[in-house]
């Protein structure tokens, strides 16, 4: 795997220890981030930051779909659309909420489709209707369906079969459903999706949650060479979604699920010893945390840092050793953050957006050489496995302190945090 020269661009200077992307550091277009396992066939490739963007969104196709006025859906007996919603209560089986497209499909064309699932009582029985042919429900169990079977925004990419306008959404008897946010446009996908979504079946058409996703094997130090990986399918965490990239702020973001799994990325080599060091990182998370949720670690007992970590208790905390930096307030669901932990011979500090955090924000730094462990990317290493998102880690090895706002404007500059 080609790494990039040791020249990370301007503003991060002097080169980072490691440093851990989604983008190209060095502005690079052949420089590969990431490595990718697709989960259809296990098959790997390697993919550079330009391979994970460059999507085309075409104009929307579905006519009121978050349903802020009850228009535009010819609904069932079964179907209301109230408060902003579209309800099913059930009672007729396979009752249809339908409406006509704005505009033909082109056979051989992909398309987006998007939508919320607010509630369901039975997977199974909810479903959709795009063109004339197959109905495709959503759940596993059904072997042409997309195979979501959770609450929560969706997005699924299809490839039309046809020219039809139909599009339905459906539940059978008894299946009571609220649904909103439904879209569907035409969709140029990245180099990255188009590889992931190669495993579509012609007679489903609907991308799979479980087969045409992507997940992250490698993901490639650009300062140096020491890549973060997994080799345990289970625990990898996810970059593509049923051909779609999942997206924090709008940039690519590997998705941890602890639910799903214990996902987490370990670096093969410790890093130096070091007296100074900062570690900036951007990541969200997207439950609440119910204990301590670890981002990124760097675990060598007694000598340990985490950094960030957010706590049920509402609070953005780093360990540096035994010490502690706090800041009250817990970090916004589904929104990026920038947190930064800087340390000196003698102070640490902590940093979220930009700003110190606003309570005990400085600490003595522990006396010893700290001795980092091998990096732990969306866990402690272990344990206290991460609900959130990871789209960057920059790691120095030295004192960045006076450089600290010219290295996070860089990052803010791409990601729009703050």
């Amino acid at each position: 795997m080609p790494h990039p020269s040791q020249d990370i661009v301007s503003d991060y200077m002097p080169t980072p220890a490691a440093a851990y992307s989604l983008r190209s550091l060095d502005g690079s277009t052949s420089t590969n981030v990431v490595r990718l396992r697709r989960a259809s066939d296990n098959e790997e490739s390697d993919f550079t930051a330009a391979d994970l963007v460059g999507s085309v969104e075409g104009s929307e196709l579905v006519t009121n779909g978050d349903f802020a006025t009850d228009t535009d859906w010819s609904k069932g007996a079964n179907w209301t659309i109230t408060g902003g919603q579209a309800v099913s209560d059930g009672t007729v089986d396979y009752g249809a909420l339908r409406q006509n497209l704005s505009g033909n499909l082109t056979a051989g064309a992909y398309y987006k489709l998007t939508f919320d699932i607010v509630a369901c009582s039975d997977f199974d029985g909810l479903g959709l209707q795009i063109e004339g042919s197959a109905v495709n429900a959503t759940n596993r169990s059904v072997g042409t369906g997309m195979e979501v079977n959770s609450t929560g925004s969706h997005s699924v990419i299809f490839l039309a079969g046809g020219s039809g306008v139909n599009f339905a959404w459906f539940t059978t008897t008894g299946t009571t459903a609220t649904i909103d946010n439904v879209g569907f446009k035409p969709y140029t996908p990245t180099a990255a999706e188009l590889w992931a979504i190669e495993g579509i079946a012609a007679q489903s058409r609907f991308a799979k949650t479980t087969t045409e996703s992507a997940l992250v094997t490698t993901l490639y130090d650009q300062a140096s060479t020491n890549d973060a990986t997994q080799s345990t399918a289970a625990a990898q965490p996810k970059l593509i979604t049923a051909g779609v990239t999942e997206l924090e702020n709008g940039k690519p973001a590997m998705v941890f699920d602890s639910s799903a799994s214990q996902e987490l990325l370990l670096s093969s080599n410790p890093l130096s010893t070091m007296n100074n060091l900062m570690v900036s990182t951007v990541y969200a998370f997207r439950e609440t945390p119910t204990a301590v949720e670890y981002i990124t670690a760097f675990n060598k007992s007694p000598n340990r840092l985490y950094v960030p970590a957010d706590i049920s208790t509402a609070k953005r905390i780093a360990y540096i050793g035994s010490n502690s930096i706090e800041g009250v307030g817990g970090a916004t669901l589904n929104t990026s953050h920038l947190s930064t932990l800087s340390v000196d011979s003698t102070t640490a500090v902590g940093y979220y957006d930009g700003a110190k955090y606003s309570n005990k924000n400085d600490v003595s730094a522990i006396s010893d050489a700290l001795t980092l462990a091998e990096p732990s990317i969306g866990s402690l290493g272990g344990s206290s496995y991460s609900d959130g998102v990871v789209q960057e880690i920059i790691v120095y090895d030295s004192d960045q302190s006076a450089n600290r706002t010219i290295i996070e404007t860089n990052i803010n500059d791409h990601y729009g945090i703050y």
